[in-house]
C-alpha cells in the first residue's frame, strides 16, 4: 500500500462493532446486507453523518439510479417524501459538499 508506506494515510482495520476516533470525529462502520458492504456513521459532538457507499466489492463507479433505472427526479421525489415524514434525508450526487 503505497499511501500507507508514504505516511499519507493511516490504515486502521476494525472488527464488527469497533469504532475509531481521529481527533474529535468518531467513525463507526457497520455491516449491511452483504458481508462486504458497510455503512459508516461519523459523529462529532452532537452532529452525525451517515455514509453508505453504493458498492464496495469489485467497486466500479456507478450511480444508484443506473442499476435501478431511476432518474434524478425519482430520487428527489423520494427525498421529499422522506422529509415530509420527518426524516432529514439528502441523497448524494456528484460534487456534493456536506456542511456539518
Amino acid at each position: 500500500m503505497l499511501f500507507v508506506k508514504r505516511g499519507i494515510i493511516e490504515l486502521v482495520e476494525l472488527r464488527d462493532g469497533e469504532a475509531v476516533t481521529f481527533g474529535t470525529t468518531t467513525i463507526r462502520p457497520f455491516r449491511l446486507h452483504e458481508s462486504y458492504v458497510y455503512g459508516f456513521l461519523l459523529e462529532e459532538d452532537r452532529k452525525r453523518v451517515l455514509l453508505i457507499p453504493d458498492e464496495l466489492h469489485r467497486w466500479e463507479p456507478t450511480h444508484i439510479e443506473e442499476p435501478d433505472e431511476l432518474s434524478y427526479d425519482d430520487g428527489t421525489l423520494l427525498q421529499e417524501k422522506l422529509r415530509a415524514e420527518g426524516l432529514d434525508v439528502t441523497f448524494a450526487y456528484d460534487t456534493l459538499l456536506v456542511d456539518v
